[in-house]
């Protein structure tokens, strides 16, 4: 996507420096015959202002748009719980979840033996967790900030329903080394099929 379209602001830039050369070289003949009347200098001029501010735009969209491009290359996971039919729980205690099945993992920032997702650079990152479970036991799982609790998504025990799902995402400030995983809690459970899935990239730098 982004070669497509930085093969398109270089194409832009060739035909507005076309448009310049043109435009130097229609002031500069204006120029010479002083005796001449030519209507279309204050035109030229207008129009030389409006592509002027023009390019500007375009500069900083393709300096926006590398920027963006930088952020996706270092830090991109997708991954899901990678163990088909199992559950995962539950357990006497909480426990980092894993997630085995790494979908996409730019910049080697998630491991999936630890479960941590540990930031390569400093910025603001957004991160989105799902799951799916039976109706046996309640669910409760929480993204952390190294210790700290950010979001959680969960849901009680029923009778009612056969399977329930849950999700929640969160924009998290995080400086280089900073971890971020998600727990889930004593006594409860989630799906550990391609349902229950942790994800996170990096948004702009700071």
């Amino acid at each position: 996507m982004f070669k497509v379209l930085n093969s398109t602001w270089k194409m832009n830039f060739n035909i507005l420096r076309s448009i310049f050369l043109f435009c130097g070289l229609t002031l500069a003949h204006s120029g010479a015959n002083t005796t001449e009347t030519n209507p279309y200098h204050p035109d030229m001029c207008n129009l030389l202002k409006d592509f002027g501010a023009m390019t500007e735009k375009v500069k900083s969209m393709e300096t926006r748009l590398k920027e963006t491009e930088i952020c996706l290359k270092e830090a991109v996971t997708n991954a899901t719980a990678g163990r088909g039919n199992a559950h995962i729980g539950p357990f006497n205690t909480d426990i980092i979840i894993d997630y085995k099945k790494v979908i996409t993992n730019f910049g080697s920032a998630y491991s999936p033996v630890t479960g941590v997702f540990t930031a390569p650079l400093a910025g603001v990152y957004y991160f989105t967790i799902f799951y799916h479970g039976g109706r046996s036991y309640p669910h409760y799982l929480r993204i952390f900030k190294n210790n700290e609790l950010t979001v959680f998504t969960a849901d009680h025990k029923t009778e009612s329903d056969g399977a329930d799902n849950g999700g929640n995402a969160v924009f998290l400030q995080l400086q280089q080394r900073d971890q971020v995983y998600v727990s889930m809690a004593a006594n409860t459970y989630v799906g550990g099929d391609d349902h229950t899935t942790f994800s996170g990239f990096l948004v702009t730098e700071t």
